[in-house]
């Protein structure tokens, strides 16, 4: 009898067996795929049929009745021997196809992505805004502005000019900001030098911003190129810091930047009498002892004294960056630093003798990385004018390592370039010569 005369008969005669059949071969060939529908055909029927067999089931429980043609009768032997391989087979399958199907990680994209020697892909925003906040001491009620760099897209608008005398086209005032990359955007606080302003060292801020940064430089009040006093009160070597921390405080609820600045994890940088910011702000001990002997040709009130015994570390600092200065033993004392537990990075210029490398070798117990740059004078940390050093190449260095030591400390930045940059295996500048002691 032909094939077409045998599927007839059995079709006609056993329609309920016709039908559960396939449907069960249907119902088993989708549920374990294409590879077993070829393993199981070619297994128990051979090449030609077995292929032909799979494709008819499929189209079976697909509901196509129209692209049935064949139907193969097996001998009741071989359809055992079929049930068999396929009680087998549909454990593995119902096993591998009861799995949870997840959408693969999305990778999130990170500040950490940007090459740290090279500006970040951001242009940079700018704006000021007043702050006051109650000091401890004699501050009182103290009045300062914040100078704020951010993140943005925009490519035009007007241009600040820093003290009405330095015009920055490399910044955008009042942009509106990018948003941050990821979660929230990390903070860069700046204490500026002796008779200084916020933006004194304006570069710096620029580079972080366009990698994503927030950062953030207030005029210290009392102290600035337009209202310094002489001779210097007491008071000062506590309000800076907090003019950091107030700082701080400010930022993480600016609305502005919808309050995603994250403000627990924050770097300070300092230039100059800046350093002196850092190590209080870092948690250094002031020695009341060296500091009754400044009170001896100055006035110091008792407010002030109780501030400076107490301390003026805030714990959300959690890395440095003194420059172009060293910690004024004057008013720590020989030990005052031996209370800093979170990691500084000093950078100094050959040719300004700030005794940073006195402060090198002094600071045991901190953990102190020291730079100094072969021809850089006291501005190369600051406005950039420098005979021995362009502003270029000094910039560039102090970029690199300033973003590097961020990014590690507040970042947790683990790529073998940043942290080859950060213990001097990798040469950011044959001017450099890099030094670090461990605590």
């Amino acid at each position: 009898m032909r094939l077409q005369d045998r599927y007839s008969t059995v079709g006609s005669r056993f329609p309920v067996i016709t039908h559960v059949y396939q449907s069960f071969w249907g119902w088993f060939l989708l549920r374990c795929g294409p590879d077993v529908w070829v393993i199981v055909s070619l297994a128990c029927m051979g090449q030609q049929r077995g292929m032909r067999f799979a494709a008819n089931c499929i189209l079976y429980t697909e509901g196509r009745w129209s692209l049935l043609l064949y139907i193969w009768p097996f001998r009741l032997a071989r359809v055992k021997h079929v049930l068999a391989v396929a009680a087998l087979l549909m454990c593995s399958c119902s096993s591998g196809d009861n799995t949870p199907k997840t959408e693969p990680d999305v990778v999130q994209p990170s500040v950490l992505d940007y090459p740290v020697g090279n500006a970040g892909p951001f242009n940079v925003g700018y704006r000021s805004v007043d702050l006051s906040y109650s000091a401890k001491g004699s501050g009182g009620e103290r009045s300062t502005v914040l100078h704020i760099w951010y993140p943005t897209h925009a490519e035009s608008g007007s241009h600040p000019s820093y003290v009405g005398v330095f015009l920055d086209d490399q910044v955008i005032t009042d942009a509106p900001p990018a948003a941050p990359v990821g979660l929230s955007y990390p903070l860069h606080l700046y204490s500026h030098g002796h008779m200084g302003f916020g933006p004194s060292s304006a570069f710096l801020m620029r580079y972080f911003a366009s990698h994503g940064w927030i950062s953030v430089a207030p005029d210290h009040t009392g102290n600035t190129i337009a209202d310094n006093i002489t001779p210097r009160p007491l008071a000062i070597y506590h309000l800076r810091a907090q003019d950091i921390s107030a700082a701080i405080d400010a930022i993480a609820t600016d609305t502005y930047f919808s309050t995603q600045v994250n403000a627990e994890r924050v770097l300070l940088s300092g230039h100059s009498f800046g350093v002196h910011t850092c190590w209080a702000g870092v948690g250094a001990t002031f020695d009341m002892e060296a500091v009754a002997g400044i009170c001896r040709d100055a006035e110091c009130p008792q407010a002030d004294l109780d501030v400076l015994q107490g301390g003026v570390g805030d714990s959300r600092i959690m890395a440095a960056i003194p420059m172009a200065g060293s910690i004024d033993r004057n008013i720590f004392g020989d030990s005052g630093h031996s209370s800093v537990k979170v990691p500084l990075f000093s950078m100094s210029g050959s040719n300004d003798p700030v005794g940073a490398n006195t402060q090198f070798e002094t600071a045991a117990g901190v953990d102190l990385r020291w730079i100094d740059i072969e021809g850089g004078c006291h501005q190369s940390f600051g406005l950039g004018s420098c005979d021995t050093l362009t502003a270029e190449q000094g910039f560039a260095v102090i970029n690199t390592y300033a973003l590097a030591f961020g990014r590690a400390q507040i970042l947790n930045d683990s790529a073998d370039n940043t942290l080859g940059i950060l213990d001097g295996s990798v040469e950011v500048s044959p001017l450099v010569s890099f030094k670090r002691r461990m605590p």
